[in-house]
């Protein structure tokens, strides 16, 4: 029977690149895909947008470890089909076409005052470009938490934040509420009090009612080959949850102008608590900002 399997009914697309931080290191790039995704980031915000396979050529080994992963940059023209037809969420990326090199809106934002290119200049956690203003500041790349460097779980959690593109007071919110959730050292394997089974920095809970994130995030890590506790995966993690499911409030949490702002969008969508305890996570959140940005 006519589309009962993937690719019975492929959806072709043209389309711009708007994003290749893929937290996953896979070279997934998000594309605003011409006729079906609005031209304006007020209606579609860029992190709304699926994110796309990319293929690469047989002579590369295509499994982790072997061969390169993809490397198309933002503002590139693209096209590539749909694997599910008219819904439109499993998007592949075939390759790129060549077209007159003027400077793309996105590429100009990455230029300062004097015309400098700024492209490539700050590591990523997802092997993209760097990102502008107050988010440029970024630490180099170690092995610890998946790229982000720090001398503490508090500031390694920071800078992953701001290498995937979150402003400085973004990351601070979502820190202080971390911070909140897990103690000021940030513990990977903390347990909740009482009968709540709850873990790890953000307090993920296992029970079936909750939705059993717990259990999503020892998955998770075993997909990775890694242990669930590390503080990288539970990074990640937090990443592909926001990534992944919009209620928990990724474009909240974009949109948020101060930490105040940025504590309450993680707070009320991502961490959804019993006890608030809202102004201590607003502390942490200030004291992570003015530690880990404002003295640097």
């Amino acid at each position: 029977m006519s589309g009962e399997f993937y690719g019975d009914n492929l959806r072709w697309f043209l389309g711009v690149v708007e994003d290749n931080k893929d937290p996953l290191k896979l070279g997934r790039v998000r594309v605003r895909v011409r006729g079906i995704h609005s031209e304006s980031q007020e209606d579609i915000q860029t992190s709304d947008l699926p994110w796309s396979q990319v293929t690469i050529p047989s002579t590369e080994g295509g499994v982790s470890g072997t061969g390169t992963n993809p490397t198309i940059q933002p503002g590139a023209e693209v096209m590539g089909f749909f694997f599910d037809g008219e819904a439109s969420q499993l998007p592949v990326v075939i390759g790129s076409i060549p077209k007159l090199e003027f400077a793309s809106s996105i590429q100009r934002a990455n230029y300062d005052k004097e015309g400098l290119n700024r492209l490539n200049q700050a590591p990523s956690v997802g092997g993209g470009t760097g990102v502008t203003g107050e988010a440029n500041k970024i630490r180099p790349q170690t092995d610890e938490g998946f790229g982000a460097q720090g001398n503490t779980n508090p500031e390694i959690a920071f800078n992953f934040f701001l290498e995937y593109g979150f402003t400085p007071k973004q990351a601070a919110g979502i820190v202080g509420n971390l911070q909140q959730e897990s103690g000021p050292s940030m513990s990977t394997t903390i347990k909740s009090a009482g009968s709540e089974r709850s873990f790890g920095i953000a307090q993920w809970n296992s029970a079936a009612a909750a939705g059993n994130r717990l259990g999503y995030l020892k998955e998770f890590a075993r997909d990775l080959g890694r242990d669930w506790t590390e503080l990288g995966v539970q990074l990640q993690f937090i990443i592909y949850e926001l990534e992944k499911y919009p209620y928990l409030g990724l474009s909240q949490l974009r949109a948020a102008k101060t930490i105040e702002e940025a504590v309450v969008a993680f707070e009320t969508k991502y961490e959804r608590p019993s006890e608030p305890y809202r102004e201590s996570r607003i502390n942490y959140a200030r004291d992570a900002y003015k530690r880990f940005y404002a003295s640097s």
